[in-house]
This record gives C-alpha cells, structure tokens and sequence, in this order.
C-alpha cells in the first residue's frame, strides 16, 4: 500500500512524502453504530471538518483503516539550490 501526499505547482516548489506500508482494518468492516474508542478521535475530526459538527454518523458502507509504514521517503526540491531562481 502507498500513500503520496504532495504541493508545490512549480517543479523547483515541489515537496511531498511517500508512505509506503500495510494496512489494518480499526474497528468493524463496514463502520457499524458501536462505539469503539479508536475511533472517537478520528470521527470527530472527520465530522467537524466534512460534516459541520461533532457528530459523526456511519453510513454502514465504509470502513476505517490505519496505514503501518514500513518505509517512509519525503522530498523537497526548495532546498536543491540549482534549482533556485539565480541571487536568491
């Protein structure tokens, strides 16, 4: 499994990381009602950013998964001075 997570829209703005890893399943496939306390973080911060609350409501067709990394490599290419605009 791998993740990237990148910005930048220039290329010498470029930077990102790269999570390469396992993933394991948190709590019951699909997200049922139970409460499981692995879970009271993410939901909350997942209902107050998507759904303009604190109250999180399963849908009963998704799940939650962790990623384990195993390898871990990350990129900067504002710190590559070659790639800087000259006198900068």
């Amino acid at each position: 499994m791998s993740i990237v997570v990148d910005a930048g829209e220039q290329f010498q703005e470029l930077r990102g990381v790269e999570l390469l890893g396992r993933v394991e399943p948190v709590g019951d496939i699909p997200r049922g009602t139970d409460p499981n306390d692995e879970l009271t973080e993410p939901e909350l911060l997942f209902a107050r950013k998507y759904l303009g609350g604190d109250t999180f409501f399963a849908d009963g067709r998704h799940a939650w998964l962790r990623v384990v990394p195993e390898k871990i490599v990350s990129w900067d290419f504002r710190k590559n001075p070659l790639l800087q605009p000259k006198g900068a």
